[in-house]
């Protein structure tokens, strides 16, 4: 009866995650000059929004960014420890314009294990410009836009 019961609720557990990745989550990022110090002051300047549309295990993401102090090399998407905190690895790149100001597509793949952890442990995208410091030049993390409506 007992290993009646723990199949019960592995297979409602699936069912309910299979679920919950279903459907589309919108999540936005806000991107804002990342960590300096006054030596790298100047290079790290700018600021953007993002947006992401996650449909299953697929991440969907547009954005604009302006305001850099030299022209956007890169942008790629990370999975933070804690909100507040970068990424320390990246896992897709996106296509960004190669200007100081311009937009940002792209899609990505999310593992099983990253979306599980999305609750603690968010998205993170990562600017990096020509002349850029080992931080990147604009950060943001991806919140959930109905928590966003929610503050």
């Amino acid at each position: 009866m007992r290993k009646h019961a723990l199949a019960a609720v592995a297979a409602l557990s699936v069912a309910l995650l299979l679920c919950a990745t279903a459907h589309a989550a919108d999540f936005q990022a806000d991107l804002d000059p990342a960590a300096h110090d006054n030596s790298t002051r100047a290079q790290v300047r700018g600021e953007g929004r993002v947006t992401g549309t996650l449909t299953g295990n697929r991440l969907t993401v547009t954005g604009r960014f302006s305001g850099l102090a030299s022209n956007a090399a890169k942008a790629r998407i990370g999975q933070a420890m804690v909100l507040g905190a970068p990424a320390t690895t990246f896992f897709a790149d996106l296509v960004i314009t190669n200007a100081s100001a311009g937009l940002i597509t792209g899609n990505a793949t999310l593992t099983p294990a990253q979306l599980a952890s999305l609750g603690n442990s968010p998205l993170f995208i990562q600017i990096d410009a020509v002349n850029t410091t080992p931080n990147g030049n604009l950060w943001g993390w991806f919140i959930p836009v109905a928590a966003r409506s929610a503050r």
